[in-house]
């Protein structure tokens, strides 16, 4: 058995899809056979590098461009082939190019998530400074003379996806005490956005002690029994204990104590 044969035939005699006479044969050759010997370690390294190699998962403008160079290549190989006449490659051949193929497709994979990381990187960095932007010009309108500006400031906070504290904190001291009802309405809505907030929900049920304007009233009792805030029932009672309230705020009340006190 020559030394070509036991090349190409390396990879089954590795993972024993040989008959036991060529198992025997290549076994005997490689112990006789140095170039054979170093060969055989190498293939073996190398398939044992490649069986460890975690998968990555490129992107699907990764995969298009790759799939694209791939069939250039090939268009590129069969012209080739055409003009030279055939020949029979050795198994070390084969393996080298496999290698050269996995080594670019890592490196494609590598390139793409160092560009693929940057790029959230920067996205991460802009959503940022637009954020600050927006609180800023926020707080700057909040405190404004003028009571339309102050309402765009607040409608202008729900733009906010996670706000800063001190947003929350403006929000709430304009529903408490602004001058203008139409602002606090605003504050209440605009602060409903954000009702997961344990600072919000202890606003709008302290609220309820002071704000004297009905359509308010209802508008911080709905947003309270929506989240079923229990916490909502003495300062709700309180209101409906009051005399000479309006009928549609007695009937609100009624409704949110019924609905609070049925969930319990």
């Amino acid at each position: 058995m020559n030394c070509n044969v036991v090349e190409n035939k390396l990879v089954d005699y590795i993972d024993g899809l040989l008959t036991e006479k060529e198992t025997i044969n290549i076994k005997e050759h490689i112990a006789s056979c140095e170039s054979c010997k170093k060969a055989y370690t190498e293939t073996v390294a190398l398939l044992s590098a490649f069986s460890h190699q975690p998968v990555a998962q490129p992107s699907e403008d990764l995969k298009d461009t790759f799939e694209l160079l791939l069939t250039q290549e090939k268009l590129a190989q069969s012209k080739v082939v055409q003009l030279q006449p055939k020949k029979n490659k050795s198994y070390k051949s084969m393996l080298q190019i496999a290698a050269s193929i996995a080594l670019l497709f890592t490196g494609y994979l590598i390139g793409g998530y160092q560009e693929s990381r940057q790029t959230e990187i920067q996205l991460a960095k802009h959503q940022k400074e637009q954020q600050e932007i927006k609180e800023n010009m926020m707080l700057a309108m909040i405190d404004n003379t003028s009571p339309s500006t102050r309402i765009k400031a607040v409608n202008y906070s729900e733009q906010l996806t996670s706000p800063d504290i001190k947003i929350l904190e403006a929000l709430i001291d304009r529903m408490k005490r602004d001058s203008n009802s139409n602002v606090r309405l605003s504050a209440v809505e605009a602060l409903s956005k954000f009702i997961d907030s344990e600072l919000v929900k202890t606003a709008l049920i302290e609220v309820l002690a002071i704000e004297k304007n009905p359509s308010i009233q209802i508008e911080v009792i709905q947003i309270l029994v929506q989240i079923q805030e229990k916490r909502a029932l003495e300062p709700i009672q309180k209101i409906l204990d009051q005399p000479e309230i309006p009928d549609y705020l007695k009937t609100q009340a009624s409704i949110g104590i019924s609905k609070l006190t049925t969930s319990i």
